[in-house]
């Protein structure tokens, strides 16, 4: 039986992750705020840093690094000055350290990692899989945390969390729409991370996002054509609601309602929390505010648990 298995894990591993993946890193080339890091395949990952927290990544599966057309959407790459940009060499990685940002890219195999100035981990390619290419498609395949949580991508149907959920981007015209119904007639291709990080993926053609419906243990954005050049960006923090603070003296905010819950996320520590609220009367904000705080207070915190 165990033969048996191991020949069935063999033969689908490799459909997990169709067309070609980028191996090692061999060398870097560096051109003003652009680093271009060579891999073995042929193809060439540049990272551009805009400003101290914005960094454009670009993955050319032919190493070219050419574009049909300027961007649509990008008017100003260039957003601060950066100071003198330096690449750290080491055994197994290069690193790149910018006042809010530490960015690593481990050579063998090639994955790349963003942490913020304080060393935590906020943005990862997933295992040697961040950069898959199969003839014109591409994809990035990206570690998903099991407390991650993501918002954005404009006016679409379905729950504020994208989490658990895949979206299209494709202007159609549906006047009618259900409450499942995807794409709309609306394609902004950002959306943000609870790890207060942003993508921007700068692509006009069908792009899919994927957080999560394929494997809790990554989330992806891929295009079917035209480049694959996305930026991340990265912030101390996303607006949210008004803050609350508890009679132990416990800040928190009110995200969003999800059904009989409030969902309300934690200043210190940045954490998810869900708090009973069929007891709540009306939908007045300031009412709903009220019973909130009143339900930190009162109840406590029960962990949000996906």
């Amino acid at each position: 039986m165990r033969k048996i298995l191991t020949m069935i894990f063999c033969l689908i591993a490799p459909m997990l992750y169709a067309g070609d993946v980028t191996g090692n890193c061999l060398s870097y080339t560096q051109d003003g705020r652009c680093v271009n890091f060579s891999l073995e395949d042929g193809s060439v990952i540049q990272l551009r840093l805009c400003s101290p927290s914005v960094v454009r990544v670009w993955y050319s599966p032919d190493g070219t690094l050419t574009r049909s057309n300027e961007s649509f959407a990008v008017v100003n790459e260039d957003l601060e000055g950066i100071g003198e940009l330096i690449v750290n060499e080491q055994n197994a990685c290069y690193e790149i350290f910018t006042d809010k940002l530490r960015i690593r890219v481990n050579k063998s195999p090639f994955n790349l990692q963003i942490f913020d100035k304080w060393q935590k981990l906020l943005f990862s390619d997933h295992l040697d899989k961040g950069h898959v290419s199969e003839g014109t498609r591409k994809v990035e395949y990206k570690s998903l945390r099991r407390d991650e949580h993501f918002f954005g991508l404009g006016e679409k149907t379905g729950k504020l969390d994208r989490r658990g959920e895949s979206y299209k981007m494709w202007n159609s015209d549906k006047p009618c729409y259900s409450t499942v119904e995807d794409p709309l007639y609306k394609s902004i291709p950002f959306f943000m991370s609870s790890y207060r990080y942003g993508i921007f993926l700068d692509n006009t053609y069908k792009t899919e996002f994927k957080f999560g419906t394929e494997s809790r243990d990554y989330y992806s954005f891929e295009a079917p054509d035209g480049e694959m050049i996305y930026y991340f960006i990265f912030g101390k923090d996303y607006k949210k609601g008004d803050t609350l603070v508890d009679s132990d003296g416990v800040k928190a905010r009110i995200m969003y309602r999800d059904g009989n819950d409030a969902v309300v996320l934690t200043e210190e520590d940045n954490k998810w929390y869900k708090l009973p609220i069929q007891d709540s009367k009306g939908d007045d904000f300031v009412a709903f505010r009220d019973f909130i705080e009143t339900s930190l207070k009162r109840r406590g915190l029960d962990k949000y648990v996906d």
